[in-house]
């Protein structure tokens, strides 16, 4: 009976032992998977940090892009009014000539 009992104990501290192992491993895999993620998780913030970064670049290309856009619209207009004023001198010259040739 005492031979019994002494095999139990043992078998119940190899048993323990055998727990205590396999948590420690499952801690280890657990803490693995752990930095694992936080590495992957650095990463994608960083690869979105960056993409920010070159939206914000595009962005301000097309905030200047259209500046530019309506400078130069500002710029045809006044053209556009420079020679509507030409048209209108030449036709005033055109018909102070034909004045002059029916007088």
């Amino acid at each position: 009976y005492k031979e019994d009992v002494e095999m139990l104990q043992m078998q119940m501290h190899e048993m323990g032992e055998a727990r205590e192992e396999e948590m420690e491993r499952s801690n280890d895999d657990m803490q693995q998977l752990r930095e694992t993620l936080s590495a992957q998780t650095t990463a994608a913030d960083a690869a979105i940090a960056h993409k920010d970064s070159e939206l914000q670049v595009k962005e301000k290309e097309l905030q200047e892009f259209a500046a530019q856009t309506q400078q130069n619209d500002a710029q045809m207009q006044q053209k556009d009014a420079e020679l509507a004023d030409i048209a209108v001198q030449l036709e005033h010259m055109v018909l102070e000539v034909q004045e002059k040739e029916t007088a």
